[in-house]
């Protein structure tokens, strides 16, 4: 039976998360919460990772949303890469994707299309990948940061590298450089 029901869940966890709201995340919840307790920890571990993933990305969508409209305008964006990113440059750089995470064409990026597109996570990934190698190593992210207004230490720095450098290879992916951002 919980074989059937995982399958199940795996082949329509894409309709899970186009529910787009709290609720969609309190049906994964439910989810997690009826797993029989003989359940493979991976599998647990799985349901539970996305579950945690979206509530995240809630969070972080409730932050862009200024005026908790359900939607993230280009002003609204904006005003948050003013408070939150260093430089013009780079600021107008993840402007520029806006159009690409709108993907309707509305003027405004709701819940789902937040949750389809990284853009801008991927694109400050790129800026701080100075040499586009898909990684970025301790120098890369130090020189990235020292372009924020409250540039951390370098011992600061040092300290969340080895944080986010999961695999202990000396530079961060893009994977453990989401997760870094997202523990913030």
């Amino acid at each position: 039976m919980f074989n059937f029901a995982l399958t199940v869940f795996r082949m329509n966890r894409h309709r899970l998360t186009r529910l787009n709201t709290i609720p969609g995340i309190l049906v994964l919840g439910m989810l997690l919460s009826s797993l029989p307790v003989h359940a493979e920890p991976a599998e647990v571990n799985e349901a539970r990772n996305l579950v945690n993933r979206l509530r995240t990305r809630l969070e972080q969508f409730q932050k862009h949303d200024l005026n908790a409209d359900a939607g993230i305008t280009e002003l609204e964006l904006n005003v948050q890469m003013e408070d939150n990113l260093p430089g013009a440059d780079q600021a107008g750089a993840l402007l520029q994707n806006f159009g690409a995470m709108d993907r309707n064409g509305d003027g405004r990026v709701d819940f789902k299309e937040f949750l389809n597109n990284d853009a801008m996570l991927r694109r400050m990934f790129q800026l701080a990948d100075r040499n586009a190698n898909q990684a970025v190593s301790r120098d890369e992210l130090y020189t990235w940061l020292q372009h924020f207004p409250d540039a951390p230490s370098r011992e600061d720095i040092n300290t969340h590298f080895s944080f986010a450098d999961e695999n202990r290879n000396g530079s961060i992916s893009y994977t453990e450089f989401e997760s870094m951002l997202m523990a913030r």
